[in-house]
């Protein structure tokens, strides 16, 4: 990709996969940080196809984004000197529509918000916190529709989770994926809990119990595009496949060597794409659960995407603190990779080795 490209963070493909949205950083020096300390970026567009930085009208510094269901905006966690925002960017117009002030809980957490979503019918958006003093993960709810006056002091929502592994699954509703394994379904205008999806079992006897979904922390979790399947992945090295909305466990996804850090599934609902701390990206059929081929790197895989045509994949690997952009060119009867590996030095550039892809033995065929 053409420009700054450090730090790189919040991947999103949008406006039917032509425009690719995400955070850099600045300055070489700021892409090792505290991984503890949320780090302000600006906002970046690029022309996806050709790689082409896009020009924005002005700078949009923020710390986390989203896109509507449309994919033709952008939510943005945007800081100003003034105080933060919640600001809605729109991608063809490349100009700002609408933006919201608010208070935040206070001047520790001014500037945190990592986590944003929209719900179905684009007009609630959740934006989540991890706190600095306990280290749960909080959200507030802010209403596109509404006609506030001034900024806005939203209500807190806590749980103890990772602040990322939350999915909006109804108009009004959204799941929490725990550090115990849970994923707990909470209303997104009142905050409270109304119930927890859970594996349904038969004990010797016949006896029926119920199981929680993971038996480590929840990192990530994904609602397909029709809404008829979510995906979690976890610390237990498992990604478990949700019927939707019966909530019903489908398939366990076994394959990875350590913690599942982000999924995500394709716009027509066939395809899984799984990335993880042992470096490899591994793509699944959703309908019955088997894996089609797999990538591996020495990179942490921190995000993954897949395009809505399923021909690219783009993921956030790390390593030492350094955060590297990859994209892979998914192509019939053999799997073309390219990997953007340049650093801030040659050294850098130089540690980090290209994916290595594999075929399972009955997909000699990686898209149907």
């Amino acid at each position: 990709m053409e420009g700054m490209e450090l730090g790189c963070t919040d991947l999103h493909l949008a406006c039917d996969d032509t425009v690719l949205v995400t955070q850099v950083v600045d300055d070489v020096g700021d892409s090792v940080v505290d991984l503890n300390t949320v780090k302000v970026k600006r906002l970046q567009l690029w022309d996806f196809a050709s790689g082409r930085q896009l020009e924005m009208p002005m700078e949009v510094m923020c710390t986390a984004t989203c896109l509507t269901r449309t994919s033709e905006h952008v939510i943005v966690a945007r800081t100003t000197p003034t105080g933060p925002s919640i600001l809605v960017w729109n991608l063809p117009a490349n100009q700002t529509e609408h933006e919201i002030p608010y208070l935040p809980m206070n001047q520790l957490v001014k500037d945190s918000v990592t986590y944003l979503n929209i719900s179905m019918d684009d007009r609630l958006v959740v934006a989540g916190f991890q706190n600095p003093t306990d280290d749960q993960a909080c959200y507030m709810v802010f209403d596109l529709a509404a006609n506030y006056r001034g900024p806005v002091a939203p209500q807190i929502v806590q749980f103890d989770a990772e602040v990322n592994a939350t999915e909006i699954i109804g108009a009004d509703q959204a799941v929490t994926g725990t550090r115990k394994g849970e994923l707990l379904v909470w209303n997104l205008h009142t905050g409270q809990v109304v119930r927890s999806i859970q594996i349904s079992a038969t004990l010797e006897g016949g006896n029926p119990t119920v199981l929680p979904p993971h038996s480590g922390t929840v990192h990530c979790v994904k609602l397909s595009h029709d809404k008829h399947y979510l995906v979690t992945g976890a610390q237990d090295q498992l990604v478990r496949v949700w019927t939707m909305p019966d909530e019903r466990l489908l398939h366990t996804l076994e394959g990875h060597a350590d913690d599942v850090l982000s999924v995500d599934i394709s716009y027509d609902s066939e395809i899984v794409v799984s990335g993880s701390w042992d470096g490899s990206i591994r793509v699944w059929r959703l309908r019955d659960g088997n894996q089609i081929c797999w990538f591996t790197s020495n990179i942490e895989i921190l995000q993954v995407k897949i395009s809505r045509d399923k021909r690219s994949l783009v993921a956030l690997g790390e390593r030492n603190r350094h955060r590297k952009l990859i994209t892979l060119r998914v192509v019939r009867n053999r799997v073309r990779t390219t990997t953007t590996l340049r650093g801030g030095s040659s050294r850098l550039a130089s540690s980090l080795s290209p994916p290595t892809p594999g075929m399972s033995p009955n997909s000699p065929v990686i898209m149907a």
